[in-house]
């Protein structure tokens, strides 16, 4: 939802400007910081499958 927002409200947000998003998530859950819980973990892990997700469909939809 909030993904689709920013793309709706923000006219400069490009398909980059998510997967740049996206780059941060991988980076910060391959950190792993000693006494990351399992909320934590979760989160990056929804985070990130939101995120390719909404990147896959914006691709999607320029092909058509």
């Amino acid at each position: 939802m909030a993904l689709q927002n920013r793309r709706e409200r923000d006219p400069d947000c490009k398909v980059e400007d998510i997967e740049g998003v996206l780059r941060n998530l991988y980076i910060n859950e391959g950190a792993d910081w000693e006494g990351r819980g399992e909320v934590q973990k979760l989160f990056f892990a929804a985070s990130i499958a939101a995120h390719e997700h909404f990147i896959a469909g914006w691709k999607a939809e320029r092909r058509d």
